[in-house]
């Protein structure tokens, strides 16, 4: 650990987000991932690794000689420690993995993919990082006091989840869900900017990948950002990972169906994106590296393109990851005269895309997304002029006033004390699509004389010709 440990997380003077353009910081970040390092880190990488590659050399010998019936036992020589991420006292996304040479150095080999720890290391410091970071901001709040993002006890800006993910989902959409729960409580996961999945597929001989991607879920903005190298879009009807539409129907157990209703997982609000990494070279195992790439894009709010990087520009990234793993993450800027700042980024104050613009479309409208087998039709229809509506009575009262348009409505087993809200809404709602389609269920003929309620339908925010419900 350098002196450099205890330096704020914050951009540079010249990396002002009020006086420097989005795009430039964001353009200088991401050529700083594939910019090269100062020799004598390079050297001391190599270093590593040459040292590294010696003990793990000794350590198979012994384990092979050991395991021969008689043979004389030969001490079994353990792997360096280098680094850690930080303890669970110290940061909220933090779990004190202690990271060995061999994790630190191992993609330095370009024929070499990532470890799964390294991937979690690096994912874990760059949440830590861009929490701190944001924690360092002045507040918007009347109070002035500054929320705090990375503290144990507080809720972070961003999270993720590890590589051991896939063994999570494999077990079904409701046991992840209830894994979920067990790390952010519903109102906890609308307050994330970021939570990144990784995403493993394919082979896993010792504790190698076969492919690894990222799925970032923004509850910020509501979206699902699907990013692999591999040109995989996630869905079902794909060849990949085949998990986009699990993870719907994770997000739709977890958010639940109670009030209020605009934290439930509503499909209308959200959006899908599918295809925007940038693409590998088939031949080589850079999954990894693009995947840590995309991360720092999404976390430190940088456009998410950086071009084809090939040859001496990748050996650049697999290197800077390595260093930044042996030094136990990123450093806030250092202004002294002549200090490094090697492993200083600049970042961005910008909330997540979301736009058509940015390749963004409905997951209602998604072309190829399997929503009607994943999710069920009360979960699709919801809508948001309900997302006010507190209560069970007030839903009530809104069918009453419009009772042309909601037939037997006050029945028992439609409203009833026994049936749920949930339920009582669904069937409104199923009522609301059927009129706007001018589909059956059809409403009642008007009744001049008003015993079958108001002509026309009347919207619950309506303050005539009865009182607004919500």
């Amino acid at each position: 650990m350098s002196s450099d440990d205890d330096l704020p997380a914050r951009n540079a003077p010249f990396h002002d987000p009020q006086t420097t353009s989005a795009h430039s910081i964001s353009r200088q970040g991401r050529a700083k991932m594939f910019h090269p390092l100062p020799g004598q880190l390079i050297k001391d990488c190599q270093s590593q690794w040459s040292d590294s590659l010696t003990r793990s050399q000794k350590y198979h010998e012994a384990t092979s000689a050991n395991s021969v019936p008689g043979a004389t036992e030969i001490p079994v020589p353990s792997m360096k420690i280098v680094a850690r991420t930080p303890r669970p006292s110290e940061s909220n996304v933090g779990t004190g993995t202690k990271l060995s040479d061999r994790d630190v150095s191992f993609s330095l080999a370009p024929g070499n993919g990532m470890l799964k720890m390294s991937v979690d290391a690096m994912t874990e410091f760059i949440c830590d990082y861009a929490n701190r970071w944001h924690s360092t901001l002045p507040s918007s709040d009347p109070s002035r006091v500054t929320p705090n993002r990375y503290l144990p006890g507080t809720v972070p800006l961003f999270a993720y989840w590890s590589t051991d993910f896939h063994e999570v989902m494999e077990q079904g959409p409701k046991h992840a869900a209830a894994e979920l729960t067990k790390r952010f409580s519903r109102e906890e996961f609308w307050q994330l900017r970021y939570i990144f999945f990784l995403v493993q597929t394919g082979s896993e001989e010792r504790d190698l990948f076969g492919h690894i991607a990222v799925c970032a879920i923004s509850p910020e903005a509501k979206t699902i950002d699907y990013l692999c190298s591999a040109a995989d879009d996630g869905l079902i009807r794909g060849k990949g990972a085949q998990c986009v539409e699990n993870f719907l129907a994770m997000l739709t157990i977890y958010l639940g169906d109670e009030p209020p209703l605009r934290q439930r997982f509503n499909p209308c609000d959200w959006k899908l994106r599918t295809g925007r990494s940038e693409l590998q070279d088939e031949e080589e195992p850079d999954c990894g590296i693009y995947t840590i790439c995309n991360i720092m894009c999404l976390a430190f709010a940088w456009e998410l393109s950086y071009g084809a990087r090939r040859g001496q520009e990748m050996r650049n990234g697999r290197i800077r990851i390595c260093s930044t793993l042996r030094v136990s993450g990123f450093r806030g800027f250092n202004p002294a005269k002549g200090a490094d700042n090697t492993f200083y980024y600049p970042l961005n104050n910008l909330s997540p895309p979301n736009s058509l613009i940015d390749s963004f479309v409905q997951i209602l409208h998604f072309p190829g997304l399997m929503i009607n087998e994943t999710l069920t039709a009360e979960v699709r229809r919801r809508s948001p002029m309900y997302y006010g509506c507190p209560d069970k009575e007030t839903l009530y009262a809104h069918c009453d006033r419009n009772k042309r348009f909601y037939p037997n409505f006050d029945k028992v087993g439609i409203s009833g004390r026994l049936v749920p809200f949930a339920k009582f809404l669904s069937w409104v709602e199923r009522y609301d699509l059927a009129r706007e389609r001018d589909v059956a269920p059809f409403p009642k003929p008007y009744l001049p004389n008003g015993s079958n309620g108001s002509k026309d339908w009347i919207p619950p925010d309506a303050h005539w010709p009865t009182r607004r419900l919500w």
